[in-house]
């Protein structure tokens, strides 16, 4: 497995988090204009990759 099983439990919260999150960084970004609402997208992107490559 990819993932060790002592693991598992951490990862598939940091998931839900990364999912539930997305619809509030999607509400903020259309509230702000098109440079800022890139930025704050970008900045999420970042967010997740860091958390996710914790598990690698």
């Amino acid at each position: 497995p990819m993932l060790e099983p002592e693991r598992r439990e951490a990862f598939g919260r940091v998931v839900f988090l990364v999912f539930q999150l997305a619809g509030g960084v999607v509400r903020l970004a259309l509230t702000q204009d098109e440079a800022e609402s890139r930025r704050t997208i970008d900045d999420y992107r970042s967010i997740i990759h860091t958390q996710l490559r914790l598990f690698l």
